[in-house]
């Protein structure tokens, strides 16, 4: 059985839903009686085995992970902060005048500053992708699994389900 729950991805960059396997506690409540308590001990070490939340997009883990109570409060701010995250991948900052200009600008509109367009990195960041099942995102620009990654057609590039770009 799994639990389920929303949380802030720092790699897809969103509220995303977490997935955490866990054991049927009901069956081991009943494998315990039937068995007089010797079901217990089998029951402790699946609970220790307990694994982790992870990312159902990506597979990484959640911001505070492994903290108990403390990484509890701290995913709770970090998903109540997202918007001011999410903000800030659609803006960058002019290195001239300092000024927050959106992000396919590519001229400044308060000082004329030109921004370079950006090159095709795929070739440049395909080497870091160097284990076999690997590949380069090319909207978080992050190294993850091929099988949390989608293929993009057009542009022959590999994405998250996250930053996959518009038709």
């Amino acid at each position: 059985m799994a639990k389920h729950t929303s949380y802030y991805c720092k790699t897809c960059q969103k509220n995303i839903l977490f997935i955490q396997d866990s054991p049927n506690h009901a069956l081991h409540i009943i494998l315990s009686i039937f068995t007089a308590g010797l079901w217990l001990i089998v029951w402790f070490f699946v609970v220790i085995g307990e694994k982790d939340w992870h990312c159902s997009v990506c597979g990484s883990k959640p911001a505070g992970s492994g903290w108990g109570v403390a990484g509890e409060i701290y995913r709770n701010l970090q998903t109540n902060n997202q918007n001011s995250i999410i903000e800030s991948r659609e803006h960058k900052d002019c290195p001239k005048c300092a000024e927050t200009v959106k992000l396919n600008a590519l001229v400044c509109r308060y000082c004329g500053y030109e921004f370079e367009q950006e090159k095709d990195i795929s070739a440049e960041y395909l080497s870091l992708a160097g284990q076999e099942g690997e590949a380069f995102c090319l909207g978080c620009r992050t190294v993850s699994p091929k099988k949390y990654l989608y293929h993009h057609g057009k542009t022959d590039s590999f994405y998250h389900q996250c930053c996959i770009p518009p038709k």
